[in-house]
């Protein structure tokens, strides 16, 4: 689906509601980075005048998950071929062990 920058900075400057009483962080955009309480996709700041296409479950995308609001009408189109455990188990297997890089936000979320 497609999301205009605004609502895609939305998505990761603001703190989400929470799940069970439980506080949750951002959501994972590949490319992205915050940096100094900016959105960077690339290395460069969003674009406002751009769409981003991305991709995510449907509880990150409807707004009962508490990343999105109604208002904002997304047009979300399901693929629902493998459920996404699945998918994550298939892709782990084949791809040996997985090293992550943490250091992808830095500074406050403002």
């Amino acid at each position: 689906m497609r999301m205009i920058a605004a609502d895609l900075a939305l998505c990761m400057l603001e703190q989400p509601r929470s799940l069970r009483g439980l506080a949750r962080g951002p959501l994972h955009l590949s490319g992205a980075e915050v940096r100094d309480g900016a959105l960077l996709v690339g290395g460069q700041p969003v674009d406002p005048a751009r769409d981003y296409r991305v991709a995510g479950t449907d509880w990150e995308l409807e707004p009962y998950g508490g990343y999105v609001e109604a208002e904002w009408d997304l047009r979300v189109q399901y693929d629902m071929p493998v459920i996404m455990r699945e998918a994550m188990e298939e892709y782990l297997a084949g791809a040996g062990p997985v090293a992550v890089t943490l250091g992808r936000i830095e500074g406050p979320l403002t």
